[in-house]
């Protein structure tokens, strides 16, 4: 089997592709992206040949688009080796890109003229565990001196937003991503019909990304607080302990619903219309990376989002961009008709931020490491005691709790 660690075997690989002879294909370059931490990741430019996605969509593939993104999987998480995950996760998040537009298309209505995509899948090769999927990033030409008619990182929008109008735009798009994960929510219940109710069949038997991610929040969540050089008492730490037990068991034999399993900012695009503007806002939000879809509790989604956002709120620069956006996210998931576990929320967002002290590209030097360690377990210990107060002492926390008051 070809080597796909380097773009020398992407080259060999799409060379001898009965797929790609039949499309008539002319590669011009193949560039690794090194900002995966799951897969091997590259970007294929092309000269010539056609491409379609396999929804058969219209509006579905950027016009005039000459390049691709192709994902190589492994038995395993590329920047953690040790931790299993077999390659066939790819079924799933092909099976989701390829289900998901037909089944979530007819809800972009309800978003006015904010909607919410997935990227399209454009082919699946089991057999060498590749995807090729759309390519969303900003097209050969554009520049970054406009956000219109560009696609870039949504976490770059929120990092950069300081102007009230861009802070109105976060804000909204939070409610649109509140609202799209709670049509996935609710449609792939338990009582779903066609066509989720079959991807819903099919995902309930990822079990390995359940225990993926309860091992990524949950695992040895004691051990990596105290590395942080955060002291606990007895009672604290066997408190951790029987926590990330109680989360651990939930997580992986609750199957309520369909959940992407990674929703977060950074798997988050945008593309605003040339025409878009802050009074009247016309983008399109794009939620990439799904291979970590699965059934489990639908807090998931939301604590998985709020974790990330509370790391770069505390992290970066003076910014409400980050507290905004999750504020819009929860009210509009709320709003929408959900419900939201607060108590568990609380607990698996700081158990991902604990964790993130290990890999967060942000987080500088041992001293701060230790903080936001000592941040993470003051969450764990307050929400277990239902200590709401000292939550609120958290202006980020207290806006999420702000909302859940509103209801």
């Amino acid at each position: 089997m070809t080597d796909l660690s380097t773009t020398a075997g992407v080259l060999v690989y799409l060379e001898r592709s009965a797929w790609a002879q039949s499309r008539s294909w002319e590669v011009e370059s193949v560039q690794q992206i090194f900002e995966g931490s799951t897969n091997y990741i590259y970007r294929v430019t092309y000269r010539c040949g056609t491409l379609s996605s396999t929804t058969n969509l219209p509006g579905t593939l950027r016009e005039h688009s000459k390049s691709v993104i192709l994902k190589h999987a492994l038995d395993y998480l590329l920047a953690t080796p040790h931790i299993r995950f077999p390659a066939s996760r790819q079924v799933f998040e092909a099976a989701a890109l390829t289900t998901l537009p037909h089944a979530l298309l007819n809800d972009a209505s309800s978003m006015g003229t904010l909607l919410v995509r997935v990227p399209a899948l454009i082919h699946y090769d089991p057999k060498a565990c590749v995807i090729l999927m759309e390519d969303l990033s900003p097209a050969q030409g554009e520049t970054g001196a406009s956000f219109l008619g560009e696609t870039i990182d949504f976490h770059q929008f929120c990092s950069e937003a300081k102007a009230s109008s861009r802070m109105h735009i976060v804000y909204e798009c939070g409610k649109a991503l509140g609202r799209f994960i709670y049509q996935l929510h609710l449609q792939s219940g338990q009582n779903a019909g066609s066509p989720l109710k079959n991807l819903r069949e099919l995902c309930a038997a990822h079990a390995d990304a359940r225990r993926v991610a309860a091992e990524l929040i949950f695992g040895d969540l004691v051990h990596c607080i105290e590395k942080a050089g955060v002291q606990m008492s007895a009672q604290q730490r066997q408190n951790l302990v029987d926590i990330s037990r109680d989360e651990t068991e939930f997580l992986n034999n609750t199957l309520e619903t369909l959940v992407m399993g990674d929703f977060m900012v950074t798997n988050t695009m945008i593309r605003f219309n040339t025409s878009s503007s802050a009074h009247a806002l016309e983008a399109t939000l794009y939620v990439i990376d799904w291979e970590f879809v699965t059934c489990g509790p639908a807090y998931i989604d939301l604590a998985h989002f709020a974790g990330e956002a509370w790391l770069y709120a505390h992290l970066g620069s003076p910014n409400d961009a980050w507290r905004l956006l999750s504020s819009g996210v929860f009210s509009a998931y709320r709003k929408s008709g959900g419900s939201v576990d607060m108590l568990r929320v609380l607990h698996y967002m700081a158990g991902h931020i604990a964790r993130s002290t290990e890999t967060f590209h942000g987080i500088e030097g041992e001293e701060q490491k230790s903080e936001i360690a000592k941040a993470a377990l003051k969450i764990i210990i307050d929400a277990s005691c239902k200590d709401w107060k000292a939550l609120r002492q958290d202006t980020f926390i207290e806006a999420l709790l702000d909302v859940e008051q509103d209801f």
